[in-house]
C-alpha cells in the first residue's frame, strides 16, 4: 500500500482550506487549515482532526476523515500540534494548545 500511494497520489474532493492561527494563550498558537461549510452556518458540527506525534494535518488519513465529516454536513479543522506549528506544554495529559483551542 505504501508504494501505491506514493505513485499513484490520493485526491481529495474538499474546497481549499483556510489557513488560520488561533491564539489559545498569550504565548501559544495553534496552526490550523479550516474547511468551512459554505455560507458558515453557526449551527454546523465541528470536527477538530489531531494528527499523530510524528504525523502531519496534511497526511492522507487526515484529509481523508476530513473529507469525510465534511460530505456529512460538518466543518472540518485540520489542527497541526508539530514542533514548528505550535509551542506545546502539557497539562493534565493532553497539550495546553489543545485545551485552549476547544474550549474557543
Amino acid at each position: 500500500m505504501t508504494i501505491v500511494s506514493a505513485l499513484v497520489p490520493r485526491r481529495f474532493d474538499i474546497p481549499p482550506a483556510e489557513t488560520r492561527l488561533f491564539q489559545v494563550d498569550p504565548e501559544t498558537r495553534l496552526l490550523a487549515h479550516c474547511h468551512w461549510q459554505p455560507r458558515k452556518p453557526k449551527d454546523a458540527p465541528v470536527i477538530v482532526i489531531v494528527h499523530g506525534l510524528e504525523g502531519s494535518s496534511d497526511g492522507n488519513y487526515v484529509r481523508g476523515i476530513a473529507e469525510k465529516a465534511f460530505h456529512r454536513g460538518f466543518h472540518a479543522i485540520r489542527g497541526s500540534i508539530n514542533a514548528h506549528a505550535v509551542q506545546l506544554r502539557h497539562e493534565r495529559g493532553l497539550p495546553r494548545c489543545l485545551r485552549g483551542a476547544l474550549k474557543r
